[in-house]
């Protein structure tokens, strides 16, 4: 058998402990995360200043930014009235999917996956409840095509990064 430090299995109760909050969900994910941090803290893991260090990133404040906006124009009734005016001007909804799909596709060359997808996350709610289907139905195609549009970022920065050579 491996021994393991003390720190080692400190991280793993830590980790096992976060799973088990998630699958239950009796506390927010937010506040499970916060809590894994705090406990890291206290164990020795991380320091205080690398912590902050992460809270602070331009990724975690980018990313908190899109999940507050994408918030805001769910509750606002925007995004439902918005979907019902697209279905209006397609009048099918694989049309307005194709739609959304290839805008999706296109942007996320320029900005992360993650946070696109969580913009129109929103956006695919309402389409399912005016359509009455699976939200699965409509957040597959939408993670697809962030990922395949996010491919050509990869593929222009190499060559980019090949013609400066």
């Amino acid at each position: 058998m491996i021994g393991l430090s003390f720190m080692e299995y400190y991280v793993l109760a830590i980790l096992v402990l976060a799973i088990t909050l998630l699958l239950i969900r009796i506390v927010r994910y937010d506040v499970v995360g916060l809590i894994v941090m705090v406990l890291l803290i206290i164990g020795g893991i991380i320091s205080p200043e690398k912590a902050l260090a992460f809270i602070g990133s331009t990724t975690v404040v980018v990313l908190g930014s899109v999940m507050v906006i994408s918030k805001a124009l769910e509750e606002s009734g925007f995004l439902d009235k918005l979907a019902e005016e697209l279905d209006k001007v397609f009048g099918n909804e694989y049309a307005l999917l194709v739609i959304v799909m290839l805008i999706v596709s296109l942007l996320s060359g320029f900005m992360s996956d993650v946070a696109l997808v969580s913009i129109f996350i929103p956006f695919m709610y309402a389409m399912s409840r005016s359509h009455n289907k699976k939200l699965s139905k409509y957040l597959l195609p939408l993670s697809y095509a962030a990922i395949i549009g996010g491919r050509y970022t990869i593929l222009g920065t190499q060559y980019l990064v090949q013609a400066r050579i």
